[in-house]
């Protein structure tokens, strides 16, 4: 049997998946463009993804590459995923989506600044980021202020790509280098914010 990985990166124009050999080599990719929406009950700044979009439209992808390549999905032997380096998805205590916020959600920049004025740079020597509004902070921030019901069932905040992850495995874990990016860990100790 050949073996192939394949690469899915969920990025902020486009959803792509690579396939390649066993060495890493190129042989095939498709795309297709991500969309967004804007709530009814949201500024114009604020965007949200549409869970059950990501998944549809990356099986599809995944299904396309494969039949154009004539290969077996037991030919795939490993599958890494990266996606925006801000997006994150809000889950309750069922693994449901409360949220899923992309890296193009604005909606937390007054958030994000009082969370600034509050921690001035600590903040930033904590998360290595700097401004906060792009962080998950702040995105949860502003669940607690403008939709608390929603807030109060979050249980379990996730990178996009370790959301993606789950929703394919069922397994519940992520990667220090995503969780960095979030804003979700002290880069001193690598650990976890346990607000998080």
């Amino acid at each position: 049997m050949t073996e192939y990985l394949l690469a899915i990166d969920v990025g902020t124009s486009a959803l792509h998946c690579l396939l390649t050999d066993t060495r890493a080599q190129p042989i095939a990719s498709i795309q297709a463009p991500i969309s967004y929406y804007t709530p009814v009950d949201c500024s114009t700044l604020s965007r949200e993804i549409d869970p059950q979009f990501i998944l549809g439209t990356v099986e599809g992808l995944i299904a396309s590459l494969l039949r154009q390549q004539n290969i077996a999905s037991r030919e795939i032997v490993a599958i890494g995923v990266t996606s925006q380096r801000q997006a994150v998805a809000f889950l309750d205590s069922d693994g449901r989506e409360r949220y899923v916020s992309p890296n193009v959600d604005l909606r937390a920049v007054f958030e994000g600044a009082s969370i600034d004025y509050e921690l001035g740079d600590q903040a930033y020597r904590t998360t290595g980021h700097f401004p906060s509004f792009m962080l998950a902070a702040a995105r949860l921030r502003w669940l607690r202020q403008h939709r608390p019901e929603v807030f109060e069932c979050v249980t379990c905040l996730l990178p996009l790509a370790s959301w993606l992850a789950f929703r394919f495995t069922g397994n519940l874990i992520t990667e220090i280098s995503l969780d960095a990016e979030a804003g979700l860990i002290d880069i001193h100790t690598r650990k976890r914010n346990p607000d998080f």
